[in-house]
């Protein structure tokens, strides 16, 4: 076994094992994925225009536009890991 990488669960939830081998594999698209994620950063680019043409330059600027950003990361990342769509069931 590995000193440095131990990848046995002590003490995490089952709920919580799962959601770390869903979240750390790479999901390929299907259906209409490509799509939906398409719109997600469509939309979200939007609105990091309008902040950034109707915010003034500086911290809570960039970091409203750091927070979009995020938030379309995780909706993407919503539609990648969906387990219904992967065939998985809960």
């Amino acid at each position: 076994m590995n000193p440095v990488y131990d990848n046995t669960f002590h003490g995490i939830s089952d709920e919580m094992k799962k959601n770390i081998e869903n979240w750390f594999v790479y999901h390929p698209p299907v259906g209409d994925q490509i799509e939906r994620y398409a719109r997600i950063r469509s939309g979200a680019k939007m609105l990091a225009e309008i902040i950034a043409t109707c915010t003034p330059n500086g911290d809570e600027q960039k970091e409203a536009i750091m927070l979009l950003r995020k938030c379309a990361m995780m909706a993407n990342a919503a539609i990648a890991c969906d387990k219904s769509v992967n065939g998985e069931h809960e």
